[in-house]
């Protein structure tokens, strides 16, 4: 008996490490299936630290913010190939908690770093491509993310007409970072043209936690051995119920259970169904049994001074008094309106925060300074002088007239402006802006204007004839359209005439 029982010992051990073995093998063919998207990241998002690393500073700092918004989406992709697919609430949730913290960091750039700063258009840069990390809630997120990489082109070209001289690993930042956004469009073009997959098989992603181990395997069931001189051994005892107590001695055993499929004997009397329908089925007889209503007892032939019988009172719940709301406490007093500036900040004009005033003006005495103009309402401003170059942003209103520029003059974020420049005006940048009117200069051989617009509308340009007597009106197309011939996509303006 004793070498049975060892025999039997040393059979369970090895199912034992039979299941650990298989146990332990799940979990690492699991990672091998990684998600395609941690490739990405490593072939396309995380080469543009290393360019940041060599710049440094706050540029590097930026890039950091980038890299994790974008990595911020591994774990909630890897939920969609182990979850079935949830309700849009609960997928909005999963996606709030996992990625948009990080995410958020990225975008709130733009509104944190100085707009006058050196770095503004590569913080700029950063949330605008931060944002295509939102393509995972859409059902068809490629054209989303085509519009993010190109509302930060406009940005890239800053970079580059500022840095593509002095600094070129600038202008090498910008290039990596615009790729980033090509190659998710191309990468969701491949993988989730139709949006992330989910698995039909997968468990609930409502109650799906990534930090948890996955639940072991339960236990085998061990029989234990036949006891000696043919006494048949108890039956087995399912998990979690308890054994039943031990019998006292000259007490009678409880019956036996109910046999599977057994119906219990109903207690009370039986009823006949035969008898039951009999009595049913008996015709207009029966309606003997039921009261007479005459025509004195009907309610429309009652008399009219007769009150009618009083309803049985409906029985009332105790309420209880309910305290009265607590006042709400006083709001903030509303922060107290910018001053008005008009300085010169060592090379930089600064026009700040004016109001209906149209007789603003200011002088340019080196060709290297530039004019900022910033949140202004309903203003006027002449420009003496040639500048370096001239910004607009957060404007509704505002005129600016100036002689001539080195670079460019850009608008962003305006409504209702205009501008006008005299003798020459290189380039002209307008970013989501609404009724934007350029008044150009005489356009000739090596005095042409490129105006270039992003997520801009009703933008138009009125350029003098060359005899000066009159000027033509060009609105500037905001429609695309697209065909595929030859083998590539050819796009072309939308003009209505």
């Amino acid at each position: 008996m004793q070498e049975l029982l060892a025999r039997f010992e040393v059979a369970l051990a090895k199912l034992e490490g039979m299941t650990k073995g298989a146990s332990a093998a799940a979990p690492a063919a699991e990672q091998e299936a990684e998600h395609p998207f941690v490739e990405f990241c490593k072939t396309s998002v995380r080469p543009l630290l290393e360019t940041s690393k060599t710049i440094g500073g706050d540029v590097h700092q930026y890039t950091v913010l980038l890299v994790d918004a974008f990595e911020s989406l591994l774990p909630l992709l890897r939920m969609t190939q182990k979850c079935k697919k949830p309700t849009p609430e609960v997928f909005q949730a999963k996606y709030t908690e996992l990625s948009v913290p990080k995410i958020r960091k990225a975008i709130e750039l733009e509104d944190t770093v100085d707009r006058r700063g050196k770095w503004y258009n590569h913080a700029k840069m950063v949330a605008e491509l931060a944002r295509a990390c939102n393509w995972v809630l859409m059902d068809q997120p490629r054209p989303y993310v085509e519009s993010c990489w190109q509302s930060s082109e406009c940005f890239k070209f800053k970079i580059l007409r500022e840095f593509r001289q002095t600094e070129p690993i600038h202008a090498q930042w910008a290039t990596k970072a615009m790729d980033i956004g090509k190659a998710l469009e191309a990468f969701i073009k491949t993988d989730f043209a139709c949006g992330v997959s989910w698995n039909p098989r997968g468990v609930d992603a409502a109650n799906y936690n990534p930090a948890a181990p996955a639940a072991p395997a339960p236990a085998p069931v061990a029989t234990a051995p036949a006891p000696a001189h043919g006494v048949p051994p108890p039956p087995p005892v399912a998990a979690g119920v308890p054994p039943p107590p031990p019998v006292a001695a000259g007490v009678p055993p409880p019956p036996p259970p109910v046999p599977a499929g057994a119906v219990p004997a109903a207690a009370g009397p039986v009823v006949d169904p035969g008898a039951l329908f009999a009595s049913i089925n008996v015709g207009t007889d029966i309606s003997k049994g039921l009261k007479h209503v005459t025509s004195e007892m009907k309610t429309k032939n009652r008399p009219k001074d007769e009150a009618p019988a009083a309803a049985p009172p409906v029985p009332t719940l105790k309420q209880t008094p309910v305290a009265a709301p607590a006042p709400a406490p006083a709001g903030k007093p509303a922060a107290p309106a910018a001053a008005p500036m008009l300085m010169l900040d060592f090379l930089r004009w600064r026009v700040e925060n004016h109001t209906n005033n149209m007789e603003l003006a200011l002088t340019v005495e080196n060709t290297k300074q530039a004019v900022s103009i910033f949140n202004c309402r309903n203003c006027r401003l002449t420009i003496t002088g040639k500048a370096n170059s001239i910004s607009l942003e957060k404007c509704r209103g505002v005129q600016v007239a100036f002689p001539s520029v080195i670079s460019s003059i850009s608008l962003s974020d305006c409504q209702d402006c205009a501008f006008q420049a005299f003798e020459k005006l290189p380039c002209v940048l307008v970013d989501g802006c609404l009724a934007t009117r350029c008044y150009l200069p005489p356009q000739g051989p090596g005095a042409e204007t490129e105006i270039i617009t992003a997520k801009s509308m009703s933008t138009t340009a009125i350029v003098p004839t060359p005899d000066g007597e009159d000027a033509v009106e060009c609105g500037i197309p905001e429609q695309l359209s697209s065909k595929f011939k030859n083998g590539k996509m050819e796009t072309n303006f939308v003009v209505s005439e």
